[in-house]
């Protein structure tokens, strides 16, 4: 009588190695949920420092003045483009007072809500005091110098976004020049 070796596995071996893999990958579970989470924070971070570089490029394109002093029911409308999904149109309303023009709005995009903020004040007035720049050689005789009489705006943008319970701010700064004069 020969007796005869079968090769392959048995369901019971099967079902038991399966078992040993699901308790060994079981506790991985977790860290793919938290590397969700932390990419999502990352896009929503991206999304809203795009949004106060988007904000700021909109406000040097207007008028030096509206900045300045925006009148009695002034607003002003932004536009953002958004990956894979239609633009974001909103309207702020401004309002001057305390020598700033301050204005919101708030929109959604996917399922985070977004607050952008702005506020533009005088910096620097030249018709007070205009600046002056003097350059000098190596030798501290003065070469040059010229007389900048343009006005100065500091433009804030501020952006509140949620992403979960608690809101997170992220801003930008940046000067306005009145090139007209």
């Amino acid at each position: 009588m020969t007796v005869q070796f079968r090769r392959g596995l048995s369901l019971i071996e099967v079902v038991v190695a399966l078992f040993l893999v699901g308790i060994a990958v079981l506790p991985l579970i977790p860290v793919f949920s938290q590397s969700y989470v932390f990419a999502s924070r990352q896009v929503d971070q991206e999304t809203a420092i795009k949004i106060a570089e988007a904000t700021a490029n909109q406000l040097m394109s207007v008028p030096f003045d509206f900045l300045n002093t925006a009148p009695p029911g002034s607003q002003m409308n932004l536009r953002y483009e958004v990956p894979n999904a239609p633009p974001v149109n909103i309207t702020m309303p401004l309002s001057w007072g305390a020598g700033a023009v301050n204005g919101s709005a708030s929109f959604k995009i996917a399922q985070t809500p977004f607050t952008v903020g702005v506020a533009s004040h005088r910096l620097y007035d030249a018709s007070v005091s205009p600046m002056v720049f003097q350059y000098y050689d190596t030798l501290n005789s003065q070469v040059a110098s010229y007389v900048c009489t343009d006005d100065f705006l500091q433009l804030d943008v501020t952006i509140t976004y949620t992403p979960g319970k608690v809101p997170i701010v992220a801003s930008l700064t940046t000067c306005r020049a009145n090139m007209t004069q």
